[in-house]
């Protein structure tokens, strides 16, 4: 397959680039709805036949387009029933010390599950 190219080898697609970018939007829209589709399903949800379609998943896979697959979890069912963002105006110390200093805080609250900086 060449370099970018989105079309994975199929003949119809190099014959029209805009077939291969619509044929990508659909394969990336049907995942965000179930991340847990088959790829016989996929393609059947894309038009494509299985192959095409595989291969078409595998290469914006390798090209970092599609980066993983997750599944969203019930914060509630997992004891996480309120979450809260906040920032901190720290400008008495240096940018240096902030990272360490606020992650080993937040490691040491109960309830903190990350910090971000």
């Amino acid at each position: 397959m060449a370099g970018g190219s989105l079309h994975g080898g199929c003949r119809a697609a190099r014959s029209s680039p805009a077939g291969a970018v619509y044929a990508a939007i659909r394969i990336l829209k049907a995942p965000q709805a179930d991340g847990r589709l088959s790829n016989q399903d996929l393609s059947a949800a894309v038009g494509l036949s299985p192959s095409p379609c595989w291969r078409r998943v595998r290469r914006l896979e390798e090209l970092g387009v599609i980066r993983g697959y997750s599944a969203q979890l019930d914060r509630r069912a997992v004891g996480l029933a309120c979450q809260i963002a906040c920032t901190v105006d720290a400008v008495a110390a240096p940018w240096p010390v902030l990272p360490p200093v606020a992650s080993r805080a937040g490691h040491r609250v109960r309830g903190i599950r990350s910090c971000i900086f």
